[in-house]
């Protein structure tokens, strides 16, 4: 699930400090996130999402879509 998030970022064409001045968070908790070293509660991963999704002009329910098709196949 982390992989597609960090996906996403890339594809939003979004830098770790870019995302984590959008929620709150530094560029080292992303990172850690990233490298599964923080974990990452209900909230910011919603944060996360939903300033993702705005970056690429995309409904939210579209990376929840991408999400759970990925934890289907697993």
């Amino acid at each position: 699930m982390l992989a597609n998030i960090i996906k996403a970022r890339k594809e939003a064409a979004l830098s770790q400090k870019e995302l984590a001045s959008l929620v709150g968070l530094t560029q080292p908790d992303i990172s850690k996130i990233e490298r599964f070293e923080r974990r990452l509660d209900v909230v910011e991963f919603i944060d996360m999402l939903t300033q993702i999704s705005k970056r690429l002009n995309r409904d939210l329910s579209y990376i929840w879509q991408e999400l759970y098709e990925h934890q289907c196949k697993q």
